[in-house]
């Protein structure tokens, strides 16, 4: 088999965003529906207890049969540098995905979420453009989410809900715990402060921390692991981001809710799913793909190339690998470029999208 380096190419498609009902006139700048780099940190579910936060595995255990090994592995929480502007997400493994696949929409008429209720901390990074810090005044962020939330603008903490007065912002922070009564999900508005706006690129970066769960928002039923322990509710997760201009400062901000004009290319892993209503982000950069495998297996890359406006004549070259010591080189003959075709539409587009989307994962040798 020959490694190939398929080169996606999509349909010129726009998704539109209504304006806020609070603010009929109001311009989106970041919302729900684009694309944000996202980073994950997993801790086991912590559960409060006679007014104590205890450990739910070892509650569950007490009256059940042991969990396995790998439910105790925590993952690595994010650098502590992750909210400022220039922080690379690239380098730490941050995916690039919409909004509406991060938030806690039900799967397939279930009473549970998509979101794992391992979920201890959610951090997420929206990029948008201010052509004038001056005029871009009033800015709103509007957030729905569950547990207690932090918001950073270009690496300033500006606001925080449903945490502790003194919180350091760490993993291991706990947020406020819901009430028996409390509408659900919490939300937070403010003004973004225009002393910390930056002509240019801004970083809006918001991280999530969960709650400890109450014994009435858990179910235990059985004698197993995990089966026997269901919780219905993630207790940490973005339901809505949604940053808007108002109308007399429409004109100083650059949208990143919808595809830009102009021709496109962009990087997207090669597990990602494409579909062609996708976008790359206007404040990211193109970068080197990086390909890794073994001597005589089949390997791949991706990029993904858009347009507003329709796409004629396109053709990619590809040329030998070298080496970076310059020792070697995998000469053009090894390498097979392919072009994705739409293969028909998929159940993941309806949660991003709002009408359907197709997906683009056919291969073939020849440019569409």
């Amino acid at each position: 088999m020959k490694p190939t380096v398929p080169v996606l190419c999509l349909a010129v498609l726009l998704s539109v965003h209504a304006a806020s009902a609070e603010d009929p006139a109001a311009v989106p700048v970041l919302d729900t529906a684009g694309f944000w780099r996202m980073h994950y940190t997993l801790r086991l579910p912590a559960l409060l207890r006679e007014g104590k936060v205890v450990d739910l595995v070892d509650v569950a255990t007490h009256r059940y049969v042991s969990p396995p090994a790998w439910i105790r592995h925590d993952t690595p929480p994010p650098p502590d540098d992750w909210m400022k502007p220039d922080f690379d997400p690239d380098k730490s493994g941050w995916e690039r995905l919409s909004g509406t696949l991060v938030t806690t929409m039900t799967y397939w008429k279930q009473a549970t979420d998509g979101p794992s209720p391992f979920w201890a901390l959610v951090c997420a990074r929206g990029k948008f453009t201010v052509k004038d810090p001056a005029r871009a005044a009033a800015l709103i962020l509007d957030l729905e989410y569950r547990g207690g939330v932090v918001v950073h603008l270009n690496g300033v903490r500006i606001a925080s809900s449903h945490m502790s007065a003194k919180g350091t912002g760490g993993v291991e922070e706990l947020a406020v715990p819901t009430a028996p009564d409390e509408q659900t999900p919490r939300r937070l508005t403010c003004t973004l402060p225009t002393a910390h706006l930056r002509r240019g690129v801004n970083v809006l970066a918001v991280e999530v921390h969960r709650a400890p769960l109450r014994e009435d928002e858990i179910i235990l039923n059985s004698t197993k692991w995990p089966q026997g322990v269901v919780v219905p509710r993630a207790p940490c997760a973005v339901e809505r981001i949604r940053l808007s201009a108002p109308k007399s400062a429409a004109d100083a901000v650059v949208p990143n809710v919808t595809r830009p004009k102009g021709f496109q290319v962009w990087n997207s892993n090669t597990l990602q799913m494409d579909f062609d209503l996708d976008w790359g982000d206007p404040n990211e950069t193109l970068r080197p793909v990086r390909i890794v495998g073994t001597p005589n297996g089949a390997f791949s890359g991706k990029v993904v190339v858009g347009s507003d406006r329709e796409i004629k004549g396109l053709r990619a070259v590809v040329t030998e690998l070298k080496e970076t010591t310059g020792r070697g080189c995998i000469p053009a003959s090894r390498l097979t470029l392919r072009y994705a075709r739409p293969h028909g539409t998929d159940f993941a587009a309806n949660f991003r999208y709002p009408a359907s989307a197709e997906r683009l994962d056919a291969l073939d040798d020849t440019p569409p």
